[in-house]
């Protein structure tokens, strides 16, 4: 079970998260002039369609995957500021982050990966959801209302990869996911909603680098078994 939801949250998306799981900071300072220009979007994935296609037969059972409005409009708005996402930012994953082979507790300390990430969780929070901290700690319990609690993770990956790359190896990391153990599986049923969204951007400081950012949101629907009596 520990493993399992290590991989949702290692999520959606690994070695996930893989990825190139958000960039880090490079270290090196440049003379790239970050705050007087603009990221601008040069492609949206079709995100869902790669992550679906990911998914095994026996997966698509418990695993959803679907489109948001909602979450597309949080990852543009998040991929286009650039007081968390900054052109040295995407420089650096464009050049170092090509692969999806990273390791996500190698990353968490890095300053903009920590910023994007708390503002895709604030902005989840702020639309009245059951807001989790941490996939792979709170996924383990039943939910504080019975019903369904959600957590939201972020990635980038650098944009040498075409967007089907980009995605699936975000993706990988929710093979296996199920009700973990902690929740009793005789008396709960688990599924699992993946709303995935996913832009590709770039910085008129750059030439022609860019990075994409991927941004994912879990949703854990919790339900009482059938043959449980009340």
């Amino acid at each position: 079970t520990e493993m399992k939801l290590k991989k949702i949250a290692s999520l959606m998306l690994a070695g996930v998260m893989v990825v190139s799981t958000l960039a880090g900071c490079s270290g090196k300072e440049t003379d790239k002039t970050d705050d007087k220009e603009d990221n601008q979007i040069v492609a949206t994935s079709n995100a869902v369609t790669y992550a679906n296609d990911a998914l095994s037969a026996s997966e698509k059972e418990y695993i959803t995957v679907k489109a948001s409005a909602t979450l597309d409009g949080w990852t543009k708005d998040i991929a286009t500021d650039t007081s968390v996402f900054k052109a040295t930012d995407i420089e650096y994953t464009y050049k170092n982050l090509t692969t999806a082979k990273g390791n996500a507790s190698s990353v968490n300390d890095r300053m903009h990966q920590d910023a994007m990430r708390k503002k895709l969780t604030k902005k989840l929070m702020d639309s009245n959801v059951v807001c989790v901290d941490d996939i792979n700690i709170d996924f383990e319990k039943v939910p504080a209302d019975k019903k369904s609690q959600a957590g939201s993770l972020l990635y980038t990956v650098s944009g040498m990869l075409d967007e089907k790359s980009a995605v699936e190896s975000v993706v990988s990391a929710v093979h296996g996911v199920k009700c973990p153990e902690q929740i009793d599986s005789n008396k709960y049923n688990c599924e699992y909603t993946a709303e995935i969204s996913s832009v590709k951007v770039t910085n008129d400081s750059l030439n022609g680098e860019s990075a994409w950012v991927i941004a994912v949101v879990i949703t854990q629907n919790v339900t009482e078994a059938a043959n449980v009596q009340v």
